[in-house]
C-alpha cells in the first residue's frame, strides 16, 4: 500500500513538473530566445576636433562591402565621403538585404552616440561617416562579425573617398566649420585610400584640424 502511495506520488510531481516545463519554459524563452540578442551599440569618435556627419549603420546576415582600398569609390560613397548624405549608400544596402539602424545627428569631438538594438546572432555590422572638415574623407567598416565586436572593441581608420581633389577649400567643403559645397560630379585621384590627413593648405589649418588614425571607436555590449 506504502509503495502503491509513493509511486503515485511521484507521477503526480513527474505530472507537476512537465506542466511548470510547458508552461513557464515558453515565456522565459520569448524574453531571452537563443537566436537574437539585445545590443548597445556605441560608436565615439576618438578625435580631437574632428566632426562626424550623422553614421550610417547597418546589420546583415553577411559582410557587405561598402568600399575597397585602391578601387574606385560607387555614387553611392563618394555623396556620403563628399556631402554626408548617408541615403543613397543606404538604400544601396537595403536592396541587397541589410537592416538600418537608425542613429541620429553628428558626432562631435571625443563625443559618443548609442543606439539599442536586437539583432540575429551571427550577424554582421557596416559603419560609414564622413569626416568634417575635409574634402571627401570618410571612416568605415566593410562588415564585422558582432560576435567578435561583444568581445572587444575596435578603432576605425579615415579613407580618402579619391572622388575629390583634397585643396581644403571651404567653398569645396560642407558642414559647420567651412558651409560650403557637398557633393560635387567632379573627380579627385580615382581611388580608395588612406587618407593623409589635413595638410594645413588652404582654408583648414593643420593645428586646428590634423588628425592621426585611428579616428573611431566602435562597440558593442550586451544588454540584459
Amino acid at each position: 500500500m506504502i509503495r502503491k502511495t509513493i509511486i503515485k506520488y511521484t507521477l503526480m510531481l513527474v505530472a507537476l513538473w512537465a506542466a511548470v516545463v510547458v508552461y513557464v519554459v515558453p515565456s522565459y524563452a520569448s524574453h531571452y530566445s537563443p537566436k537574437t540578442i539585445k545590443l548597445k551599440i556605441t560608436v565615439t569618435n576618438i578625435t580631437k576636433s574632428i566632426v562626424l556627419t550623422p553614421p550610417l549603420l547597418a546589420i546583415a546576415s553577411e559582410p557587405m562591402r561598402l568600399f575597397a582600398l585602391g578601387q574606385s569609390a560607387g555614387i553611392e560613397l563618394a555623396k556620403l565621403a563628399e556631402g554626408g548624405n548617408r541615403v543613397p549608400l543606404a538604400n544601396q544596402l537595403i536592396d541587397k538585404g541589410a537592416r538600418i539602424i537608425k542613429m541620429e545627428g553628428p558626432i562631435e569631438p571625443a563625443s559618443s552616440k548609442s543606439v539599442i538594438v536586437t539583432v540575429p546572432l551571427g550577424s554582421y555590422l557596416h559603419m560609414a561617416s564622413m569626416l568634417l572638415p575635409t574634402n571627401d574623407a570618410f571612416v568605415g567598416l566593410n562588415g564585422l562579425s558582432l560576435r567578435s565586436l561583444v568581445s572587444r572593441s575596435r578603432t576605425l581608420k579615415a579613407y580618402d573617398a579619391g572622388t575629390e581633389s583634397n585643396d581644403e577649400l571651404c567653398v569645396s567643403i560642407p558642414g559647420p566649420q567651412c558651409g560650403g559645397e557637398g557633393f560635387s560630379p567632379e573627380d579627385g585621384e580615382g581611388i580608395v585610400h588612406p587618407h593623409p590627413g589635413v595638410h594645413g593648405e588652404a582654408d583648414l589649418s593643420r593645428s586646428a584640424f590634423a588628425w592621426g588614425n585611428p579616428v573611431v571607436m566602435i562597440s558593442a555590449r550586451i544588454m540584459n
